[in-house]
């Protein structure tokens, strides 16, 4: 009786160690226990990571575009082939026609009349030989209608010399007698002595714009 007592007891030992035994290998997988008591262990931080990546969508890429905007400022100019110098990039310019101005006065000069600029002089001993000072109603003639009319090659001479003329500024006209030549004069402009030049304009004009005839 005591010995089958003792049997019993030594199969209930075994059968709690090895239930004791399969437990403990069991938590030992799940849980990690120390002193304080036994706790779940996390998940390595790499699982969760690899997890979250593998549901992760995939990533979407912008398209590539064909040409960069650097790549189209730094393309260098086409240059034409069918120019042939540096003047064809000029564009084209307006030309304007050529204006003929006289040189020479007309066959005959007492019958024209003449435009241009009045300026004013200090006469003396004219190219006609004809002394003058500022109070004398006299001119100059532009050298181009006064040479024509020179027989000779004496400027003395000259048919153009004594003839009076008129010239007239707007409302104005004053009278004079030709005794000189005007080297720096245009076709069409006469000097005028002081006094004359006084009867159509002040002075510090410097000069108007008049026209005269031969009377």
């Amino acid at each position: 009786m005591k010995s089958s007592l003792l049997y019993d007891q030594f199969t209930f030992v075994i059968l709690f160690y090895t239930l004791l035994t399969s437990s403990s290998i069991t938590a030992v997988s799940t849980y990690k226990c120390n002193q304080k008591g036994c706790r779940r262990p996390l998940l390595p931080n790499n699982s969760y990571n690899n997890q979250n990546l593998d549901n992760s969508s995939p990533i979407q890429t912008l398209p590539k575009q064909s040409q960069s905007l650097t790549d189209q400022t730094q393309q260098s100019p086409q240059v034409n082939p069918n120019l042939d110098s540096e003047d064809d990039l000029i564009p084209n310019q307006q030309t304007f026609p050529n204006v003929d101005v006289p040189t020479t006065p007309p066959s005959n000069p007492s019958t024209s009349k003449y435009s241009g600029k009045a300026t004013f002089y200090n006469p003396g001993l004219g190219a006609c030989g004809t002394d003058a000072n500022d109070n004398s109603m006299v001119v100059a003639i532009p050298a181009p209608n006064f040479d024509p009319m020179i027989p000779n090659g004496n400027p003395n001479k000259n048919t153009l010399c004594g003839k009076r003329v008129r010239i007239y500024s707007g409302n104005k006209f004053v009278d004079g007698v030709v005794v000189d030549r005007c080297p720096v004069c245009k076709f069409g402009d006469i000097d005028l002595s002081p006094a004359m030049f006084n009867q159509l304009a002040e002075p510090e004009k410097g000069f108007i714009y008049v026209e005269w005839m031969y009377l």
